[in-house]
């Protein structure tokens, strides 16, 4: 598994001077210009692509939480929720590393 290198967040949306929507780190670095063009929705594009950072993080949690409980039930003799933590904690996994730009 490799690091993540992306602009920490928090990111925020901002009105940039030309009408553009930008995605801003800390300190107002630019991470990226939002407009994708006619019939888009850049405002809500851009909510989305802010909150990147947190969600990624937020998955990192989810899936400890995931390899905790199956770590738990193959102790226990759970096979089956064993299976399906596994199943999800690897599914986070992937969607982690496809973050990551390792997919």
């Amino acid at each position: 598994m490799s690091e993540t290198k992306f602009t920490p967040g928090p990111w925020d949306v901002v009105m940039g001077p030309s009408g553009q929507l930008y995605i801003e780190g800390k300190g107002g670095v630019l991470i990226s210009i939002v407009s994708f063009g006619d019939g888009i929705d850049d405002e809500a594009n851009g909510d989305l692509i802010a909150a990147a950072p947190d969600m990624y993080e937020e998955l990192e949690c989810a899936r400890d939480v995931f390899r905790f409980y199956q770590s738990h039930h193959e102790f226990k003799g759970g096979t089956e929720k064993a299976i399906r933590n596994k199943e999800i904690a690897d599914r986070i996994d992937r969607l982690l590393a496809k973050a990551r730009g390792d997919a």
